[in-house]
């Protein structure tokens, strides 16, 4: 007996170190992929918007957008979870504390996914492997590359918790792990409703269900009714607009899907919906057992939304919009390999072929190409923005194009180069500083419109060319 005890305590301790290593090196590679990408200039509008706010909550302002203007911090999806991360600034204000939060956030799915993986039955080396799967999924990697930031990655580990809490009865960890889900992001409500469901379907506890669905719910209105309203500045809430053939606001959109619940149907059963289900299924689809589908009960509100949706965006493994259904994929794989070592089905399955087929989904799937055919091309370029940004002083108030915003968002007035842009306007604004790197323009900067405002600003007295090389061209307004 006391052998064996010896023999559990060195494998909990291997599994710890395999664990510490497996996300060192995931987090690692995560942050040097979206830090690569934004020394590059090709991380936008977004993170500028969120690294303004915490900057700012950490100066002790009011984090009040400029980007958006009077959207606050709570006002665009009632983050709560900012103002924790608002503590990292304090230490010292970087960006890269975002992008370092959101590796963190994704990658340490790990360790929960380790524990379900023993709570299903599987040996310690399987669970490992599901680990090491979880951090191979290719949708993670994209998102963390591509998206920018995205406060629901926090929620990913938060579920997964949050599932093994409930698995294993330990209610109070998994209300927290609720909570920290709900407060990344008023849209999470739904997957947490669909837990609720979950817990009431699958695992036949009525009162734990029914509190996340109520609670849910009730944060989901208190945000929609009255937080984001009277936090965002007048402006739409974020995201309706991927549902114009269906409404045009919250509500109308609801109620359509209610009435006419054919909608859901017809568009499910789409080629481009069908694929989709494909993409998300392929990575771990080698393991997956129909009998255990049961898992994906909390997936089905975010799934049934990116069904709905008219923007492509919202079905492809690029995106954030599918990071809500991957915790309860692997879920679902879970709970697939513990019954298929239950009634030894697939004996033909090894620890070894999982991993292959995990790293071939990878290299199917994940955009690391993007690395030399959008990115590498542009490091040129980025360098003499930076000479520029480098003239810019902290209290400069200063207009810029999207992808060179966050660099600059460490200050209380930053606006973005979109729409129509004048000298009348700039003055209007207030702003001293233009900063056009032609390079740069994000999607909403016709590349005409960049052109015109600089002819302007080199024809006006009132503002000086201090920095040009090849396509870059920084201005600022002359001393009076």
């Amino acid at each position: 007996m006391m052998l064996n005890a010896v023999k559990k305590s060195i494998t909990e301790g291997e599994s710890k170190f395999f664990l510490l290593i497996l996300l060192a090196i995931a987090t690692g590679i995560f942050v040097a992929a979206s830090s690569f990408r934004h020394g590059v200039f090709r991380s936008g509008t977004d993170l500028a918007f969120f690294d303004q706010l915490v900057f700012l909550l950490s100066q002790g302002l009011l984090p009040v957008s400029s980007i958006l203007p009077g959207v606050h911090l709570i006002g665009d999806h009632a983050a709560f979870v900012l103002y924790p991360i608002g503590l990292l600034y304090v230490i010292f204000p970087d960006v890269h504390w975002l992008l370092l939060v959101q590796a963190i956030s994704l990658v340490s799915g790990a360790i929960p996914i380790y524990a379900l993986s023993l709570n299903a039955g599987l040996a310690v080396a399987t669970a490992r492997t599901v680990a090491v799967c979880y951090v191979l999924y290719p949708g993670l990697f994209n998102i963390n590359f591509y998206t920018e930031l995205r406060t629901e990655t926090i929620a990913v580990t938060a579920l997964l918790w949050a599932t093994w809490a409930f698995k294993t009865d330990r209610d109070g960890w998994a209300a927290i792990a609720v909570i920290v889900t709900l407060l990344s992001k008023e849209a999470m409500s739904i997957t947490v409703v669909g837990l609720g469901v979950w817990l009431w379907w699958e695992r036949k506890r009525f009162i734990p269900g029914l509190i996340c669905i109520l609670s849910s719910i009730g944060w989901f209105l208190l945000s929609a009714i009255y937080i984001i309203p009277n936090f965002r500045g007048g402006h739409q809430m974020a995201g309706t607009w991927h549902y114009e053939s269906i409404g045009d606001s919250l509500p109308e959109i609801a109620l359509k899907v209610l009435v006419q619940p054919q909608l859901l149907l017809v568009r499910s059963i789409a080629p481009d919906r069908l694929f989709y289900y494909l993409l998300l299924l392929l990575p771990i689809a080698i393991g997956l057992h129909w009998r255990k589908i049961g898992a994906l009960i909390p997936a089905l509100p975010m799934l049934g939304l990116n069904i709905l949706a008219d923007y492509s965006g919202q079905r492809d493994l690029i995106h954030h919009y599918s990071l809500p259904i991957i915790p309860f994929l692997f879920v679902w794989l879970i709970d697939s390999l513990g019954y298929l070592k239950r009634y030894d089905y697939r004996q033909w399955l090894s620890r070894r072929l999982l991993i292959i087929w995990a790293i071939i989904g990878f290299l199917t799937l994940a955009k690391f190409s993007y690395f030399w055919t959008r990115y590498l091309p542009l490091m040129p370029n980025a360098r003499i923005v930076d000479r520029a940004i480098s003239l810019i002083k902290p209290e400069d108030k200063v207009l810029t194009t999207g992808f060179v915003a966050p660099h600059l968002s460490h200050r209380p007035i930053i606006k973005l180069l979109e729409g129509d842009w004048d000298l009348a306007r700039i003055k209007q604004e207030d702003l001293d500083t233009v900063l056009i790197a032609m390079q740069h323009l994000s999607a909403a900067t016709p590349e005409e419109k960049a052109i015109a405002l600089k002819v302007q600003l080199g024809n006006s007295p009132e503002f000086n060319l201090v920095y040009h090389q090849q396509d870059v061209f920084l201005f600022q307004q002359r001393l009076q």
